[in-house]
């Protein structure tokens, strides 16, 4: 009766330690996952971030492009208006 419960607890033990080793690298499977995870996250949140500063550097060109056509065309109708003034008096 001995012998089989000493048996029987070596045979325990030896599952357990097998037990913990498939844990052991299966934590470590996971741990490397995890790790990998996170590079790719912050890999793609670096991406968008650059991005939306693309995109903020483009807005801002064209917002400045705008407002320099916009000035163009105030002075073409200021030399327009002027112009139709000088002649307008030249002429009465």
């Amino acid at each position: 009766m001995t012998k089989i419960l000493i048996r029987t607890y070596f045979f325990y033990i030896r599952s357990n330690r097998d037990t913990v080793g498939n844990l052991t690298d299966e934590n470590g499977t996971l741990r490397d996952q995890m790790r990998q995870t996170e590079k790719d996250t912050l890999d793609v949140i670096s991406f968008l971030k650059k991005q939306d500063l693309d995109k903020d550097a483009e807005v801002k060109s064209c917002y400045h492009l705008k407002i320099r056509q916009t000035i163009f065309r105030i002075k073409i109708d200021r030399t327009s208006k002027s112009r139709i003034k000088r002649s307008s008096s030249r002429t009465s």
